[in-house]
């Protein structure tokens, strides 16, 4: 049977999505139906995102990196601009799922966060990325906001190319590339 490559990807894609959906977190203490995302946990019927009650929910998402850096916390925290404040504007602008993609090194014990502007956020000097990580979500609920977190690379020591960038093999003298268990490239580009 023939299928179009383009029907692939779209099928790819939407199982992506639908992925990211059951990651999404319900957060806060409480339901997040001010912001129009639904209660409970999501989850697809058909083509829609229901929630637990099967109520149809449309994710208006937004951003937020920076926990997957070396300053592994958000990013903008530097700026005049509280951090309740940036998250204030989001919800304000219509947003109601935040992404938030972090590494590992911004979850292990020691782990210090950088790059925070302490005078305009004092609540935040001394906490670990893990600590400013909480406050973000508990915040970020109380405004009726999801939450997706995305393990986005195992270290913040900038983009781990292994694995990611893959040249055609039909190229001559191209490779793919394999990593190892540890993430470090075992064989050549």
């Amino acid at each position: 049977m023939f299928r179009p490559k383009a029907l692939g990807g779209a099928v790819t894609a939407l199982a992506t999505v639908a992925a990211g959906v059951f990651v999404a977190v319900a957060v806060g203490s409480g339901p997040a139906v001010a912001a129009g995302t639904g209660t409970g946990y999501l989850h697809t019927n058909g083509n829609q995102i229901v929630d637990s009650t099967g109520a149809t929910v449309r994710l208006t998402g937004i951003n937020w990196f920076g926990m997957e850096t070396d300053n592994k916390t958000f990013h903008g925290l530097w700026s005049s601009n509280p951090w309740r404040g940036q998250l204030d504007t989001m919800a304000r602008l219509g947003y109601n799922t935040l992404r938030v993609p972090y590494s590992n090194d911004a979850l292990k014990a020691g782990a210090t966060a950088t790059g925070i502007n302490d005078f305009v956020n004092p609540d935040l000097v001394g906490l670990s990325p893990l600590q400013i990580l909480d406050k973000v979500i508990d915040y970020a609920g109380s405004k009726g906001m999801r939450i997706i977190l995305d393990r986005h690379r195992p270290t913040s020591a900038g983009s781990r190319r292994c694995g990611t960038r893959r040249r055609s093999p039909r190229r001559p003298g191209s490779t793919t590339g394999r990593c190892s268990p540890s993430g470090t490239r075992a064989t050549p580009r």
